[in-house]
């Protein structure tokens, strides 16, 4: 008697899996423009890098953090992102990168406000004094000692 082997349902899916060259020859097949495949895939590499970023500078400061670099190259992707969608007509994939933006836009008001504050703030720590006014300030009190 032959043994036959066994193929469990992961190895079959396994091997029916399409190879990277098949995957480019569909979308090829699909009419995507290499030009726009190459900004598409840029986006997404450049949102990749702002969520590594972030992680790495929220893990360095043990506590959450949103730096507005990342925020403003967010913005810049996504609103490429919402470009490529709209080229290939891809609703689902619009709509989804119009609401990034939406959030994108919300932090980067944020931002601002928080910067506008911290601006507040700043200005209240220190008199309002000409440095001129605080030499001779400075000069008479030493005169008159």
């Amino acid at each position: 008697m032959i043994a036959t082997p066994v193929i469990s349902p992961t190895c079959h899916v396994l091997a029916q899996s399409p190879s990277i060259g098949q995957r480019l020859d569909a979308l090829i097949a699909q009419n995507i423009e290499p030009t726009w495949l190459i900004i598409g895939i840029t986006a997404q590499v450049l949102i990749a890098a702002c969520f590594i970023s972030h992680l790495i500078a929220s893990t360095r400061r043990g506590w959450f953090i949103l730096p507005p670099v990342i925020v403003h190259t967010c913005l810049l992707a996504t609103l490429v992102l919402l470009a490529y969608a709209g080229h290939r007509g891809d609703l689902v994939f619009f709509t989804g990168q119009f609401l990034n933006i939406l959030i994108c836009i919300r932090l980067e008001f944020y931002i601002h406000g928080r910067h506008q504050k911290a601006a507040k703030e700043e200005a209240h720590k220190f008199p309002n004094v000409a440095p001129d006014s605080a030499e001779r300030h400075k000069a008479a009190d030493h005169d008159h000692g």
